[in-house]
């Protein structure tokens, strides 16, 4: 690391400290330093964390900035324990759904000239339902080593108690969060998309009935945005409708290594605690093992 790194480094961490200090009246726990807040729901099953990535910026291979991009997901152990007993994999974290502060809230970036990077000052709101993803770091140092942006730890907070806490408070409850899942998909407000990312904790919790709408559902909201790949995931849905028979007279499908391979892609689905991989793949790995619990659509 060089003696600039180390001057970000140290800048990075005190703004996740001023974050962390924010949220803890909210019931956060602070930890790595700041880098992640964690808070345990009533019932101890559902644990909501929220870190922050320290990215460098570069420019012609010189050290030009740090940014902070705030990342959440909300877990269930319940469902870890669940996923794990039928995938055997150590990387499973029982994965409901995760994503990035900024594709939260109405804000588009703009990009700031020079350093290919996005400044929260330039940014302006958008309309709900607004197709593009939002960028979702904001800048703390542009290389000046200045600390470029003094506010960006009280705006950061703001946005968190604003748009994620709301969010949280769905999870509270499994019965009323399920509710929402069915009545709302993954839209907790008008800027998000749907995502499948819950239909394992709809299977676990609500039961096969209910996660076959949810999955009806998302694939009716999918054709929306994007046909191909939805009308992809509606034929895999009408392959796994099949006896086994036929599917094993599929040629473009060898079944048993096929499910093999996919049973790896969900394993990936849910290894990384940051970010969501919400690939064609995952979605598919999603949809057979809730068909192996008698979702059917």
């Amino acid at each position: 690391m060089t003696e600039v790194q180390e001057y970000y480094n140290e800048y990075f961490l005190k703004v996740c400290a001023e974050i962390g200090e924010a949220l803890v009246p909210h019931g956060f726990q602070v930890l790595a330093k700041g880098q992640r807040l964690r808070k345990i729901s009533k019932d101890k099953d559902i644990v909501f964390e929220i870190y922050f990535r320290r990215n460098y910026l570069t420019s012609y291979m010189i050290d030009a900035g740090v940014s902070i991009t705030p990342e959440f997901y909300i877990t269930s152990k319940k469902l870890k324990q669940w996923l794990t007993d039928q995938i055997d994999s150590k990387n499973i974290i029982g994965s409901i759904y995760c994503n990035e502060l900024g594709e939260c809230t109405p804000y588009m970036a703009v990009e700031k000239p020079g350093i290919g990077m996005y400044d929260d000052s330039k940014r302006y709101e958008i309309m709900p339902g607004y197709s593009d993803r939002r960028r979702c770091s904001w800048l703390l140092d542009d290389g000046s080593l200045k600390g470029s942006n003094e506010n960006t730890a009280k705006l950061i907070a703001e946005r968190i108690e604003h748009y994620l806490l709301p969010l949280f408070e769905i999870f509270e409850d499994k019965e009323k969060s399920i509710d929402f899942l069915l009545t709302c998909g993954t839209r907790f407000n008008p800027w998000l998309r749907s995502s499948i990312n819950p239909l394992p904790y709809i299977v676990l919790y609500g039961g096969p009935e209910k996660a076959s709408q949810f999955l009806k559902d998302f694939i009716g909201d999918y054709f929306k945005r994007d046909n191909y790949h939805a009308q992809s995931l509606r034929d895999f849905c009408d392959f796994l409708n099949k006896p086994v028979k036929e599917k094993e007279k599929e040629k473009r499908y060898d079944y048993q290594c096929w499910y093999k391979e996919q049973q790896q892609y969900f394993t990936y689905y849910f290894k990384d605690k940051i970010g969501s991989y919400d690939g064609h793949e995952a979605r598919e790995a999603a949809v057979a093992l809730a068909y192996n619990h008698g979702v059917k659509i």
